[in-house]
């Protein structure tokens, strides 16, 4: 019996070669669903919306980048691989010990009052991307940023950085991070620094108001815009009686 005899051709078969499954795609098939174009137009402003929010981060990554290079002293951190280079929980937990023995020499000292945040577990130097190690690494930096006093509503979660979940709010974080430890003589980034420069430029301009004897608050009614006021009624005019 010869071979299409025996294996008679149908609509329902498939072609297969040495070089291969069939080229038929899966998708041309009618049980398949396909998206709506409300799902379609949900992803395409999705992905912009992600993109937008992924320029928007670039400089503050730049920024925290050159941070943690000086303060744990190496050189390849950038921008563009900041998130490859943290996310298996090393560079971060390095940095948690630096904060650490700086938060120490400050406290021994009396420059600041408080307790020493410490980090504590194991850090797994070798630990493998998107690995238990590396998750372990995260979880024992994201304990350190509660004791270091990070609110816990920019915390973040230890698939954020590993999967690269959420990065904002992974550099939310690290800015925050950034804030409290410039507290221990620690140089803050530039951002945390334009910020620190601003408060106190404001500061200084309330404090010259108090000693000038003008209260903010006598001011305040000179920013207000004027009442509109009455635009006053022509005299009548008085009618003799002949």
């Amino acid at each position: 019996m010869s071979y299409a005899n025996r294996f008679p051709s149908s609509q329902h078969t498939r072609y297969r070669s040495s070089w291969g499954p069939s080229s038929v795609s899966v998708f041309n098939r009618a049980d398949v669903p396909r998206p709506s174009p409300e799902e379609e137009e949900f992803e395409f402003y999705h992905e912009r919306l992600h993109s937008a929010q992924s320029r928007q981060l670039i400089p503050l990554q730049e920024d925290l980048a050159d941070w943690i290079n000086k303060t744990i002293n190496v050189d390849y951190i950038t921008g563009d691989n900041f998130f490859d280079v943290l996310d298996n929980g090393v560079i971060v937990c390095r940095l948690a010990r630096v904060i650490q023995e700086k938060a120490r020499s400050a406290i021994e000292a009396g420059r600041v009052k408080g307790s020493i945040p410490v980090i504590r577990g194991r850090c797994w130097e070798n630990a493998a991307r998107r690995s238990f190690f590396s998750r372990d690494n995260m979880e024992n930096f994201i304990q350190f940023c509660r004791r270091l006093g990070v609110h816990e509503n920019l915390l973040f979660e230890s698939d954020d950085l590993v999967l690269h979940g959420q990065p904002r709010n992974v550099v939310l974080c690290l800015l925050e991070v950034a804030r409290l430890a410039a507290r221990y003589s620690l140089e803050p980034p530039g951002l945390v620094q334009l910020e620190r420069e601003i408060a106190a430029e404001q500061e200084r301009d309330l404090h010259c108001l108090s000693d000038s004897g003008i209260s903010h608050s006598s001011l305040s009614w000179q920013l207000q815009s004027p009442s509109p006021t009455a635009t006053p009624r022509p005299p009548e005019k008085i009618k003799h009686s002949r």
